[in-house]
């Protein structure tokens, strides 16, 4: 519903489903992670379960922090090489899928295996 208006719809708890999005790319990880980092302190984050959420914060701390173009570079990389570990498959998987389309089979030479 746009204009910013709530729809609430009474479901049971039998039939509920709870959805969650990840924030599927890196400009929407940096927003969501710069709000959080605000908002949590240093001990706040030791306390969260999860390894990416905590190293997010702290990276998006980084980030929010960077007084210089050089220190926002830095923190830049490193926020970014976070998420790509997390977020997207490693190098080889993009390869091995690019070879499967192609029809290759992988095994060496001649496609083979």
């Amino acid at each position: 519903v746009g204009g910013g208006e709530s729809v609430q719809v009474p479901v049971p708890p039998r039939v509920a489903v709870v959805l969650h999005y990840e924030c599927c790319s890196f400009p929407r990880w940096r927003r969501k992670y710069a709000q959080l980092a605000a908002s949590h302190s240093p001990a706040d984050t030791d306390a969260v379960p999860f390894e990416f959420y905590r190293a997010s914060i702290r990276l998006a701390a980084a980030l929010v922090a960077a007084r210089d173009a050089n220190a926002e570079e830095a923190a830049v990389a490193q926020a970014l090489a976070h998420w790509r570990q997390w977020k997207l498959p490693p190098p080889e998987a993009e390869v091995r899928a690019r070879e499967l389309r192609r029809g290759g089979g992988g095994g060496g030479e001649g496609g083979g295996g």
